[in-house]
């Protein structure tokens, strides 16, 4: 992967996204700027990294100043983007940032309700090059979200009844973006690319391979919504919000509406996107029992 040696801002740095997209671009010649929220750091490459909070604007400055490129990941506790994560972008542009990149999800261009989407739209009414990466349902949903019942109950506890999903390993994703970081705002001006896994898998499914990985039997029940919240209000630290927008997200799967397979990663990487099981035999020890 080549670069012309442009500064990148990446916020959310030290998230499921951000640590390989650091990584991968470290791998550059890119001048790589972590922008993280504390003190955790996820990525192996060694960046500068500079604090970073779209709720505190005397923290943008610092990341901004002398950037070329910004990639945006929206916190998922932030809804009201239009009063910090648009004004940010704003002061990325007037401190020089020509390419921003944009972390959504798969459909935002059909629901402009969707801070994702009111996040693309602010953007692509500037003077910046963008590019919106919108990408399918996360492997590491398992190897986070849902890894307590996993790893506790040797069961996958998620209300999507039979339906299936475009899994995608967020290492991919990461990398999918760096490239498009990397290859500067002429080639992926207005492009949207939306990364899948190789193959739309159901729950059953998943069942199988973490049971067959794992060396033992792992089962999906196909718990419903009552189940799944209390299961996820006892068993782990998310929110209820975060909880409520996880029904929904499982509810869009149980309907199949989170099937639909893209070849993005082969496109602009070159090479196939990782498979289920390559992600369970990465992530086995998170699930031990």
């Amino acid at each position: 992967m080549t670069s012309d040696g442009r500064t990148v801002v990446v916020t959310g740095a030290n998230g499921n996204v951000g640590a390989p997209l650091v990584d991968a671009l470290a791998e550059t010649d890119a001048t790589v700027r972590a922008a993280v929220y504390g003190d955790r750091q996820e990525f192996e490459a060694e960046v500068e990294t500079v604090h970073f909070d779209f709720d505190a604007s005397e923290t943008w400055g610092p990341a901004f100043d002398g950037a070329d490129s910004l990639f945006v990941l929206r916190p998922p506790h932030i809804s009201r983007v239009e009063e910090s994560i648009n004004p940010a972008v704003d002061a990325a542009i007037d401190a020089g940032v020509d390419h921003i990149v944009t972390l959504s999800v798969m459909g935002a261009g059909k629901n402009g309700f969707l801070p994702h989407r009111r996040i693309e739209k602010h953007i692509e009414a500037t003077e910046a090059k963008w590019t919106h990466i919108r990408p399918g349902f996360y492997m590491q949903n398992l190897s986070g979200t849902h890894r307590a019942g996993i790893r506790e109950y040797d069961e996958v506890i998620v209300p999507a009844g039979n339906g299936a999903a475009n899994w995608v390993d967020t290492r991919d994703i990461g990398e999918l973006a760096a490239a498009v970081l990397a290859k500067g705002p002429e080639v992926h001006h207005r492009q949207v690319y939306e990364p899948t896994g190789p193959e739309a898998l159901d729950y059953h499914y998943v069942a199988d391979v973490l049971s067959d990985v794992l060396d033992r039997d792992i089962e999906y029940n196909r718990p419903g919504l009552i189940r799944y919240i209390r299961h996820m209000r006892r068993d782990t630290d998310s929110k209820m919000g975060l909880i409520l927008v996880s029904c929904l997200l499982h509810t869009i799967v149980r309907l199949g509406r989170s099937e639909r397979i893209t070849d993005d990663v082969r496109r602009v990487l070159g090479r196939p996107p990782r498979d289920l099981k390559t992600f369970v035999q990465d992530y086995a020890e998170v699930w031990a029992a």
